[in-house]
């Protein structure tokens, strides 16, 4: 099995994930920085490419939303230890919460495909927003850490993205059950 250009782009996303981790420790946070942001701008062109030259392919669909998490959750793990020094720290709680919210996901959807044989599960609004809460929390602390700073907006971004992963949770939750009882049924589920 030969891997799609889409999908080798979508691997170079987890393998950014450990170089983020070492930056992070060195100190370099100019270096992390861009790292996050060529690994971010990674999500946008696997799926330009996968569309465009019909890479499209059930590992890349596997794939891509495992290397999502993995870059988020790892920056946020990352700016959430306290012997990094970071002025613009994430909270323990709110990473914990949010690892938790994804864990929930990720075996709702494995029940569904197992029990219902449901395959897709697709990312809904509330998801999507808190994904992206979640990604300018952590912009706004690398930039804010690379400044030496604490940024007055980091702390209501830090609760806005809070609220908004638990809205997500919750609304997770409630397609799962609508899935469970009727996997065909795709106009709720929105």
């Amino acid at each position: 099995m030969s891997l799609t250009l889409a999908t080798q782009i979508t691997i170079l996303r987890i393998i950014c994930a450990p170089f983020l981790v070492w930056l992070l420790y060195k100190g370099y946070l100019g270096w992390a920085m861009l790292v996050f942001g060529l690994a971010s701008l990674t999500d946008t062109f696997d799926g330009i490419v996968a569309r465009k030259f019909g890479q499209e392919s059930d590992i890349g669909s596997i794939l891509d939303p495992v290397a999502d998490k993995v870059l988020l959750t790892t920056a946020f793990v990352s700016l959430s230890v306290p012997s990094f020094n970071l002025a613009n720290s994430i909270p323990l709680w709110l990473v914990l919460i949010a690892i938790v919210r994804d864990a929930m996901i990720g075996v709702g959807a494995w029940l569904i495909r197992i029990l219902r044989g449901r395959k897709d599960f697709p990312p809904s609004f509330f998801g999507k927003v808190s994904t992206a809460f979640q990604m300018i929390t952590v912009c706004v602390s690398l930039v804010g850490n690379y400044e030496g700073k604490r940024w007055l907006i980091f702390d209501p971004l830090i609760y806005a993205t809070l609220v908004f992963t638990f809205v997500s949770g919750m609304d997770y939750f409630r397609r799962g059950v609508v899935m469970m009882r009727n996997p065909e049924l795709k106009q709720e589920l929105s």
